[in-house]
């Protein structure tokens, strides 16, 4: 039987969703944040700590636990995509989309024919290496694998309007701290010329009933993009939640950590 993917089918229908990203490499953290609730991991291989051979494993790790694994990709390449695809994730989360043909060779990747060129192959885990007959796996991995889009540049969100009418997009994610380095002001997250950019993006989608995404820095933020209509969300991540963990511990714990007295 087929891994259960649902996460695509969520956002199409206007669910709301919560998770987080993964770049210690670890499938112990995977299989914790499925525990814990999350409805997917982001296992990021721009920024994280891990090999290509490490990533199967991570994806069969969130699977125990029920949470629905993507990839964030390095690059924008056929074979980046392929890969994370062939290793059974639900989804990818393609990084500096900046422009409509940009988009259109990422979503071309994720599919395969007639929906795209993703390349073929029957053996890999995602078809539980031919268990799954071909006539069922190709057309139920088009129909389930989910597609985001990271959109971090003044270019790529002009180019919003026409990537909204790309089928096959099921969400765009607004990079705002690399936005923010390339609207000049970086590190100011809260900047209107950032926020106005993200506004837009949020009307726009709208429209079209594309989910967005956004990292949330923590609860209070999360809340307010929620309220905005921001439907995939993505808080923090995993070294800062274990981080602010650790230091909320040693602080509740502090006046009580008394040297011996000799």
């Amino acid at each position: 039987m087929m891994h259960q993917k649902n996460l695509r089918k969520r956002l199409l229908t206007g669910d709301c969703v919560l998770g987080t990203f993964l770049r210690i490499n670890s499938p112990e953290l995977a299989e914790i944040m499925g525990f814990a609730g999350f409805d997917f991991v982001i296992i990021d291989f721009e920024h994280g700590a891990m090999g290509i051979e490490s990533l199967t494993h991570l994806v069969r790790a969130a699977e125990t636990s029920g949470i629905s694994p993507l990839v964030r990709v390095a690059q924008n390449r056929d074979i980046d995509i392929f890969k994370a695809l062939d290793s059974g994730a639900e989804g990818i989360v393609v990084p500096r989309v900046g422009s409509l043909d940009d988009a259109r060779r990422a979503v071309a990747a994720a599919k395969f024919s007639p929906a795209g060129s993703r390349g073929a192959c029957p053996r890999v885990r995602a078809a539980h290496y031919t268990a799954i007959p071909s006539d069922v796996y190709f057309p139920t991995s088009n129909e389930t694998t989910c597609v985001v889009l990271l959109v971090e540049s003044p270019e790529g969100i002009a180019a919003i309007p026409d990537i909204l009418q790309l089928k096959g997009v099921d969400a765009v994610m607004i990079g705002a701290s690399d936005l923010s380095h390339a609207a000049g002001v970086p590190g100011q997250l809260d900047h209107p010329l950032v926020q106005n950019k993200i506004d837009a993006v949020i009307e726009m989608a709208a429209v079209h009933k594309t989910a967005v995404g956004l990292v949330a820095r923590d609860v209070e933020e999360a809340q307010k993009i929620i309220g905005k209509g921001v439907r995939f969300i993505v808080y923090s991540g995993d070294e800062t939640i274990f981080y602010e963990a650790c230091r909320s511990v040693k602080k509740l714990l502090r006046n009580d950590l008394k040297p011996a007295v000799r």
